[in-house]
């Protein structure tokens, strides 16, 4: 069994009140254009393993409706959605100003999703020992419900990074927030060093994720937990703030190449997520594609959508 049954059965119901504000999000962001864009296009460096190329896979419609390219890399087959990278960074922080909006009816809930963040957090204690004396770092962390409920469940420090800090204080002003939880712009601005880290939906909007996550190593103590969820390669997924579409063999390989085992893959087959347990052991070893790291044996994930 992948995770308690009692996860899913909280956070499940949040996945339509997820999705309706995703549709709403990427309804107003296809209107909003980024003053920042990176090339990549057929033939590009694949920025996830390193060592593959870019190559055409196929043309599909976005959730809007609009034709784009799909690439694939010949090394590690993760998928680029192409109209990501044109429109660039700046779409992402609009992205989360929209998607964690709160309205009255978001902060009659806030103390329900916090709950349901605590029964998520639960998996992964048993793999860090006494969390009194552990630090908890959330990269995209969005209204920061993870950072309260890792508060409360016991972690000296809860850490988030994340380009929209004003909705967290907005958060915070409804909510009991204890003062060891805080919220930085840039991963910078972190002084201490994190036993767990957890990315919820986050990976996926990260344009550079192999660079991204070895400057991370320098934020972990040894033998971190890196905890993620990212959405698998779904017409409902496909949206201009999503630069890539994970797998097994690219999760291992990027894992692999930056100093993470991979404990754990699980699905949501239901939602269409893959969750991704894996320890840090730096210095990288050699580059695995399968047969590494512990899969469920009904190769299907309890972890339920994130509640916004």
């Amino acid at each position: 069994m992948l995770v308690e049954e009692g996860v899913r059965a909280c956070l499940t119901k949040s996945s339509h009140g997820f999705r309706a504000a995703l549709r709403k999000a990427i309804s107003e962001i296809l209107n909003f254009r980024g003053k920042t864009s990176m090339e990549t296009k057929v033939g590009s460096e694949c920025t996830v393993c390193g060592e593959g190329l870019l190559t055409m896979l196929e043309k599909k419609k976005d959730i809007d409706g609009t034709v784009e390219n799909i690439l694939i890399c010949n090394r590690c087959f993760v998928l680029a959605n192409e109209a990501a990278f044109l429109h660039g960074l700046a779409l992402q922080v609009h992205a989360s100003e929209t998607v964690y909006r709160l309205d009255d009816e978001a902060v009659m809930h806030l103390e329900e999703q916090v709950q349901g963040q605590q029964r998520l957090l639960t998996y992964v204690l048993p793999l860090l020992g006494k969390v009194e004396e552990k630090h908890m770092l959330e990269v995209g962390c969005g209204r920061g419900l993870m950072l309260i409920a890792a508060s409360r469940l016991g972690f000296r420090r809860a850490m988030g990074v994340d380009p929209n800090v004003e909705t967290f204080r907005e958060v915070a002003r409804h909510i009991q927030v204890d003062s060891n939880v805080t919220v930085h712009r840039e991963l910078s601005e972190v002084s201490d060093k994190a036993d767990c880290v957890v990315m919820w939906h986050a990976l996926e909007h990260i344009p550079t994720p192999r660079e991204f996550l070895t400057r991370l190593g320098d934020w972990l103590n040894d033998r971190a937990i890196l905890f993620f969820q990212v959405p698998q390669y779904h017409h409902g997924y496909l949206c201009a703030t999503h630069f890539y579409f994970y797998n097994e063999p690219s999760i291992r390989r990027l894992m692999a190449s930056v100093g993470f085992e991979v404990l754990e893959i699980g699905y949501d087959v239901d939602n269409q997520f893959t969750t991704v347990v894996a320890r840090y052991q730096s210095p990288p070893r050699a580059t695995p594609l399968i047969g590494t790291g512990r899969v469920s044996n009904e190769r299907e994930s309890r972890f339920a959508p994130r509640s916004i």
